[in-house]
């Protein structure tokens, strides 16, 4: 027969293990509730971002007015487009290409590159 001792320290025991596992358990929890709200405020970021480009662009509306120079500098404000100096073409679609002839890549040429706000990537 067990001694009241015995037992006392055997429900010890189980109490010390539930502990431990709704304590590994809150951690688990915290843990996923700290990457979702990291995720959140990537996502609200991005959001004020193109919601600040969107409203910048339709102070032009109703008369418009907004030339591809304009908008590439809009875009490039709110981080949908970032510059970059190539010598090279980057692609097949390479915009660049069709305005500055392939001469001047040798010295260097600010393309303007989509970034993953815009691309989604």
């Amino acid at each position: 027969m067990k001694t009241t001792h015995e037992i006392a320290h055997k429900h010890l025991a189980d109490l010390e293990s539930i502990v431990d596992g709704q304590q590994q358990a809150m951690a688990k929890h915290y843990k996923a509730a700290m990457e979702s709200a990291v995720i959140a405020s990537a996502y609200a970021d991005e959001s004020a971002k193109l919601r600040a480009f969107a409203q910048e662009i339709m102070e032009a509306w109703p008369e418009g007015g907004i030339d591809g120079g304009d908008l590439q500098d809009i875009a490039t404000r709110h981080g949908l487009l970032t510059p970059k100096i190539m010598h090279s073409p980057c692609g097949d679609n390479c915009a660049c290409y069709e305005v500055v002839g392939p001469d001047e890549f040798e010295s260097g040429v600010e393309c303007f590159i989509k970034t993953p706000l815009l691309t989604g990537e």
